[in-house]
């Protein structure tokens, strides 16, 4: 039978001053039957005869002294039962969470109830949980220890306390190494006999480490080995989207929602710069007004999946080759291989200057990427290619050829490039992409592959069913779902960083997850009315649910204008929330030879001589490091007291008073976790303190700690 017991703890004292009490009501659980085995209490102030100490806070006395009574209790239980499994409720916060170690402790008395809690989760075979119910809320067992309580802070009635052999133990022994001591003979952790700590002072053992030991690397750097070529397989598009301002997130839903690994888009009319959303990095160029390109890479499915793992592009793997308003060229170095993304707005004919212009130097970017291991441009032509074009375009004719698409068919003939839209066997649905006004169509949207990669499989289609939120809907998007094998390359090693939600670590349950992507603003209705009625219907839905959102953000937690200001800002309300975010495009400049960093090694040898210099230190390999660190000799004897070594309550104290949001270090432990779990956290480290303490030497991995590039809008 699964056999536990439930101890409802309580404390009571009088208005004067003059009575107080406490009691616990002991609970036999078994299975889904429950019954009253015991009551424990005295009464406190009034009674001569006890030995519990009073500090004037009368109330807070008989609590702390009722969860006290409840453990010792526990513990008295363990020699008669071989395995006993408790919990203690209470009703004062400031108690309870001080004894289970969630808070702070404010008095003496609660110093000592938490040493004893400390010992007692370490005697094998007790479990004790803590729990919080609130007084006089309709719980009957609470209201039992409430009552009893009473009664005994009155002299009413009478039941038994501890013995005063173990009040005296409690009260007079020093329990604040208790806990480690049992902690360490069960599972060795520090060497402990006869009751006392024993440490070697032999020579000092240079280090073990190795240079992935000391600085954690990700596992999947390795992956691929004894294969020649990996799988690859993506989905990019390009469009014209003809402004995106107000409606990035319409568009960014859409293309997550067909699964977009890159987008090429034209036309943005927005600013230059990058910017991480939600699904996407977007990196776009300036708009001069009516202009701008930009290329978007998908944050979860990655710029492509390579043997089923995403390719995520990050900033520092970002080299821009070029950016004016019509062309942006991205060149990505990643685990070993090099991409090239190419988003393009060619001038119409009759700006034919400008056309030639661009096409020249559209064709010099071409031919520096043609040895890339994969290629791809996005390009609203405003021209009509040559097909068929050997190896170039296939048979899939729309309309005449025109002077600008001979001349970037050409181009992409002597880089080594191709449009899978014009092959037949290939493309699907309408070939055409732009509608002009008159009403006639043609296809000037491509997608153009090259690089060495091996291809094995293509597909492309128009799709007609997206929305870029423009009024005039001229533009069609042209999609390209692309399948092939990638030569093997030796990845670069990468930061051990996994990603802690913070917010879930600040609350018991964890914040709930809600299915629905909009986060449950309004329910899903049905629409079964009119156009013009869905809108109204709509506009009243959405300003039904903002205010009822905007309620609730002010409602919960401090109601001071501080505070609640705070909590609108985090939800993204207010002005500043709604300005565009973006920071200027990758582009770090090495201060010694002027010229730029192209790769990711390159942006962290830039960091680290930089801050090196500010720190008035030298970068040396990781493994020299460690040499060096093994090189240690001791300076000495020193005298010092145990009183100097940290007890676990103490380290406690510490990690509760940690601030919340730093940044973890190689450990990747962020502070956050520190501060939400100081007790299990202490108890789990303070062997290791106490042997850094000891021996006269901290480890090696809490020297230093990792630099984090931050743009802080200062340029």
């Amino acid at each position: 039978q699964d056999v536990s017991f439930q101890l409802f703890t309580d404390g009571s004292a009088s208005k004067d001053g003059h009575r107080s009490g406490y009691s616990v009501i002991a609970l036999l659980k078994v299975g889904a039957v429950c019954t009253m085995v015991g009551i424990i209490g005295e009464q406190l102030v009034g009674n001569a005869d006890t030995q519990w100490p009073s500090t004037g806070a009368l109330a807070l006395d008989a609590e702390q002294i009722a969860i006290a009574t409840a453990i010792l209790w526990t513990l008295q239980m363990r020699a008669l039962i071989p395995k006993v499994r408790c919990q203690i409720w209470f009703d004062c916060q400031a108690a309870g969470y001080a004894a289970s170690g969630q808070w702070t402790v404010i008095n003496d008395m609660g110093s000592r109830l938490r040493n004893l809690a400390l010992m007692a989760d370490q005697v094998g075979e007790v479990s004790i949980e803590y729990g919080h119910v609130k007084a006089h809320a309709g719980n009957g067992w609470n209201e039992v220890a409430d009552a009893v309580a009473k009664a005994l802070s009155c002299g009413n009635i009478c039941a038994q306390g501890p013995p005063d052999e173990t009040v005296k133990a409690f009260l007079e022994l020093d329990l604040a190494w208790a806990g480690f001591n049992l902690r360490a003979a069960r599972d060795g952790s520090s060497r402990v006999a006869a009751g006392q700590l024993w440490w070697n002072e032999s020579q000092f053992r240079p280090y073990q480490l190795t240079v992935n030991q000391l600085i954690p690397t990700s596992a999947e750097d390795n992956k691929g080995i004894g294969t020649t070529e990996q799988c690859f397989r993506l989905r990019a598009c390009t469009a014209n989207v003809q402004g995106l301002t107000g409606h990035y997130k319409y568009v960014e839903e859409q293309l997550d929602r067909m699964a977009m690994n890159v987008v090429f888009l034209q036309e943005t009319k927005g600013h230059s710069g990058i910017c991480q959303s939600s699904a996407y990095l977007r990196l776009s160029t300036e708009a001069c007004r009516h202009f701008g390109v930009a290329v978007w890479f998908h944050r979860r499915l990655g710029a492509m999946q390579i043997d089923g793992v995403p390719l995520v592009i990050q900033e520092e793997d970002i080299e821009v080759l070029a950016e004016t308003p019509r062309l942006l060229t991205l060149v990505v170095r990643k685990d070993g291989r090099k991409f090239g993304f190419i988003a393009g707005h060619c001038p119409h004919s009759g700006r034919a200057e400008e056309r030639d212009a661009f096409l020249e130097q559209l064709a010099s970017i071409l031919h520096r990427l043609k040895r890339s291991h994969l290629v791809l441009c996005g390009i609203d032509l405003n021209g009509r290619v040559q097909a068929p074009y050997e190896l170039v375009c296939g048979t899939l004719t729309c309309d005449d050829p025109d002077a600008t698409g001979q001349k970037f068919t050409e181009t992409l003939a002597s880089a080594g490039m191709w449009i899978p839209s014009t092959y037949n066997e290939l493309h699907q649905r309408d070939p055409y992409t732009y509608c002009h006004p008159s009403g006639n169509e043609s296809r000037i949207d491509y997608v153009v592959v090259g690089g060495r990669a091996n291809i094995d499989g293509a597909g492309s289609e128009t799709c007609q069913d997206f929305d870029n939120g423009s009024p005039n809907e001229d533009h069609r998007l042209a999609a390209l779902t692309l399948e092939g094998r990638l030569q093997l390359s030796q990845g670069r090693p990468k930061l051990w960083r996994p990603v802690y939600d913070r917010d879930k670590l600040a609350t018991p349950e964890g914040a709930r997850e809600q299915d629905d992507r909009r986060g449950g603003a309004f329910a899903e209705q049905p629409l079964n009315i009119g156009k013009a009625e869905q809108s109204m219907t709509l506009k009243v839905m959405i300003a039904e649910a903002k205010d009822k959102f905007l309620r609730q953000v002010a409602a919960e937690g401090h109601q001071n204008v501080t505070a609640v200001l705070q909590r609108a800002r985090k939800a993204g309300v207010g002005g500043r929330n709604r300005r565009p975010v973006s920071r200027p495009l990758p582009r770090l400049i090495d201060p010694k030879t002027g010229e730029v960093a192209t790769t990711a090694a390159d942006r962290d040898k830039i960091w680290l001589q930089f801050f090196g210099e500010q720190e008035q230190g030298k970068v040396i390999p990781t493994d020299s490091l460690i040499q060096q660190a093994g090189e240690w000799q001791d300076r000495g004897d020193s005298e010092w007291s145990w009183e100097l070594l940290p007890s676990t309550a103490e380290i406690e104290a510490v990690f509760r008073r940690t601030p919340k949001g730093k940044a973890g270090g190689i450990d990747a432990i962020p502070s956050d976790l520190l501060a939400t779990s100081p007790g299990p956290l202490a108890q789990l480290l303070q062997p290791l303190y106490l042997k850094s303490l000891l021996a006269g030497r901290q480890p090696l991995q809490w020297r230093g700690g990792i630099l984090y590039e931050a743009y802080k809008n200062s340029g």
